[in-house]
């Protein structure tokens, strides 16, 4: 039996294909730009997975920090 789905959202980094992969084992994974991680309603997600090296193709990310272990504290997962 397959596990219940979890609704993913991904942030993608550098040269990653983590979201690819997650869709080929049918993760159902929402792609989420790194400058929409301010405007996004991440409520909708219980997990949100970070891709390699995020910070470094999006240094600007380190500033929304606040808002990620927001959305940890209030019962979601941040796998970075």
């Amino acid at each position: 039996a397959r596990p219940a789905a979890v609704p993913i959202g991904y942030i993608p980094g550098v040269s990653d294909e983590v979201a690819t992969i997650l869709r080929q084992l049918d993760v159902p994974v929402t792609d989420i730009q790194p400058e929409q991680v301010a405007s996004t309603d991440l409520s909708r997600f219980k997990v949100l997975v970070l891709g390699p090296r995020v910070y470094q193709r999006a240094p600007e990310l380190a500033e929304l920090n606040p808002r990620l272990e927001e959305f940890a504290r209030r019962g979601g997962t941040v796998v970075v």
